[in-house]
């Protein structure tokens, strides 16, 4: 989010502190929204779960750089934080699945854990350094960051359906 207050105060001028504050309330608000429905969303998709979450986060956090206004912002990064939260609670929920009763269950959890706080904490430092060939700023880092999980996504595609079915037992 500290790229989007970059891109709403600075690079864009659509707000102040307060507009940029708001554009997080509201990803959090969705992000818990997100957290309740994941479940929904994984019986729906079934094994595209995690490569569609993963595709359509990267996506659509372009809406926020294409914005020509603060509710253009808002609406981005909505639906952002609900996709990015089906990554993130999806994730936890096959490797809790996939883990469950294993001796190895907590060790796995935290791993994931891990994994989220570490992402968060060195996306600030590594999509500046990868935006920087290409001009860096607030934008720049988003798209950065949209082509990653774009790539992330279409990975999946390859592997998830296994993962799926063995978690879950069913491929379809």
């Amino acid at each position: 989010f500290v790229n989007y207050s970059d891109l709403i105060i600075n690079e864009k001028a659509l707000g102040d502190a307060a507009a940029a504050g708001i554009c997080g309330s509201l990803a959090t608000a969705a992000g818990c929204i997100s957290g309740f429905i994941v479940s929904y969303w994984i019986k729906w998709t079934k094994w595209k779960s995690m490569p569609l979450a993963f595709v359509l986060a990267g996506g659509l956090s372009l809406i926020v750089v294409f914005a020509n206004g603060i509710g253009m912002c808002y609406v981005g990064s909505i639906i952002f934080s609900l996709f990015n939260i089906f990554q993130v609670s999806g994730l936890t929920t096959y490797m809790g699945l996939a883990s469950a009763g294993k001796s190895y269950s907590t060790f796995a959890m935290s791993l994931i854990t891990v994994g989220e706080g570490a992402g968060v904490f060195l996306a600030g430092y590594i999509l500046p350094l990868m935006a920087k060939p290409f001009g860096g700023g607030a934008s720049t880092n988003i798209v950065i960051g949209a082509v990653a999980l774009l790539i992330l996504g279409a990975v999946q595609f390859f592997f998830m359906k296994d993962v799926h079915k063995k978690v879950y037992g069913d491929a379809e």
